[in-house]
């Protein structure tokens, strides 16, 4: 084999070996971006599910400071716990049976409120249901289910938001 194709074998496996080396690199670089980016949307929904939740706690508040009934109807629902749950649904199913129980809580909690409030008496539904021998029931109850949930979202917090 005389020098110029030998030359132009090496050039050839060179360039070659070069696109070759080049394509591997890119698809690395490529499974490790989308790993990252993915880890970087597991840490963004974690943090809006936990401010939901933060944010339902004033809900409680919301609905004892009520002084109608359609005032307690307006709260028949807390909207951001519920986004705090489908969030829980849509990417964090391990956390979902504590959202549920809390949901669950306040879904009791509300029935007891609507329940015991009476308008005729001049006193905002937190005070008049403060005072029932049956509110350390449901107001425990939701203060556990709350803690669980909260403890859980701690426990579960670095599964979620590797950076």
């Amino acid at each position: 084999m005389d020098q110029t194709v030998s030359i132009a074998i090496i050039s050839a496996s060179a360039v070659l070996s070069g696109v070759v080396l080049s394509a591997a690199i890119s698809i690395v670089l490529l499974f490790l971006n989308r790993r990252h980016q993915k880890q970087m949307l597991l840490r963004q929904k974690y943090e809006e599910m936990f401010f939901h939740f933060s944010g339902s706690l004033q809900w409680i508040q919301d609905l004892q400071n009520s002084t109608s009934r359609a005032q307690l109807f307006s709260h028949a629902q807390d909207p951001l716990s519920r986004k705090a749950l489908t969030l829980c649904l849509l990417y964090f199913p391990d956390i979902v049976d504590k959202a549920n129980a809390y949901i669950q809580a306040e879904s009791e909690y509300y029935g007891f409120v609507v329940s015991s409030f009476d308008e005729a008496i001049p006193i905002n539904a937190g005070g008049q249901v403060g005072v029932k021998p049956e509110y350390e029931k449901f107001i425990n109850n939701l203060a556990m289910n709350k803690n669980e949930l909260e403890n859980c979202i701690v426990a579960k917090r670095e599964k979620y938001i590797k950076s």
